[in-house]
């Protein structure tokens, strides 16, 4: 066995089956699936054993959040190769798993091959992108066009969403952080990757097709400010942790600025047209939104400054630790909210 594809699964039961109708429908097929069902109430893992007796199956009683689930299915994995995808996700392509292995197989300083393909509404791809930890320039993009075809370009990490790695490096930097719950994970095991010389690498028949769904971003900025703070901390950046208050209120002002009554003004001062998502966010009851929003803003970002003083001492020590390790693994416990 060459793959281990590893699916953590929280509902999303439709979005499951495309993921794996375009799993199937791949030229390269040395590979298993193992799914991580993290309690899910619409029938998905009933579904699955029906329709796919093949995939092998975890069943956890409460949802542990996907980076446990991840860890989870690296342990019974029998892979060399293990690729995460979201089950949200989708190949287009049927050659992108046969074009990740080679680029990873050539390259021995190549750790991790992935990205999300950028589509527009009619369902085109406009290019592919990784992510970057400058905050500037946090995405890094390939444009769908003819000369890029062949080109292949680094970036700092990938979302969780598609990522190939191989099995020896996520064993050498101690599997997926748990207590990020969902989000950051992602950014805390690309930081880890590269501290150890590993390159990630992408091109444009790399990538999967992320549709997002909701499930678990119902309550995204807590989480997301929560896990900025924590591996701000863990990764000894103090700094930036110091001026994450600064860069939220920067966030929000931008925001007001971008949904106020100015944003016409601004548009045409920058010579370009006003998009249809701004015009729908213009109208009086959707400025009440917005308001709602930022207050959501300045709660979750409270709210993720005390659970990381809560465990602040745990963060700084969990640098080096082995989340994949049996005592780790048994004695975690989903982080309170």
């Amino acid at each position: 066995m060459n793959i281990s594809i590893i699916i953590p699964v929280y509902n999303r039961k439709d979005l499951l089956k495309k993921c794996l109708d375009s799993i199937s429908k791949q030229h390269y097929k040395d590979f298993e699936v193992i799914l991580i069902d993290n309690g899910s109430s619409d029938g998905a893992i009933e579904f699955i054993k029906e329709k796919y007796p093949f995939i092998k199956i975890i069943e956890n009683k409460e949802n542990y959040g996907p980076p446990y689930a991840r860890n989870q299915g690296i342990l019974v994995s029998k892979g060399d190769y293990i690729l995460f995808l979201d089950n949200d996700t989708e190949f287009i392509r049927k050659d992108t798993l046969a074009n990740m292995m080679k680029i990873i197989k050539k390259d021995k300083n190549v750790g991790a091959v992935g990205g999300e393909l950028i589509m527009d509404g009619n369902n085109n791809i406009l290019g592919i992108c990784g992510r970057n930890f400058k905050r500037i320039e946090p995405y890094a993009y390939l444009k769908n066009e003819e000369n890029n075809k062949n080109l292949l370009k680094k970036c700092d990490y990938f979302n969780t969403s598609n990522i190939l790695i191989k099995k020896d490096i996520l064993y050498s930097v101690g599997g997926f952080d748990p207590y990020y719950f969902c989000g950051h994970e992602d950014t805390d095991i690309g930081f880890r990757i590269g501290e150890r010389g590993y390159k990630h690498i992408f091109g444009l028949n790399t990538g999967v097709k992320h549709v997002y769904s909701n499930i678990y971003r119902l309550n995204q900025e807590y989480i997301v400010s929560r896990g900025n703070i924590r591996f701000c901390l863990k990764n000894k950046n103090f700094r930036s942790v110091i001026f994450i208050p600064f860069v939220e209120i920067w966030d929000w002002f931008k925001t007001l600025l971008h949904y106020s009554n100015l944003a016409p003004i601004i548009r045409k001062i920058r010579k370009k047209p006003l998009q249809k998502q701004e015009i729908f966010y213009l109208r009086k009851q959707d400025k009440k939104n917005i308001r709602k929003y930022l207050l959501t803003k300045h709660y979750a970002l409270i709210k993720a400054i005390i659970w990381n003083l809560i465990h602040f001492k745990e963060t700084l020590y969990s640098k080096n630790k082995n989340y994949l390790s049996s005592e780790v693994m048994g004695s975690y416990r989903p982080p309170l909210f």
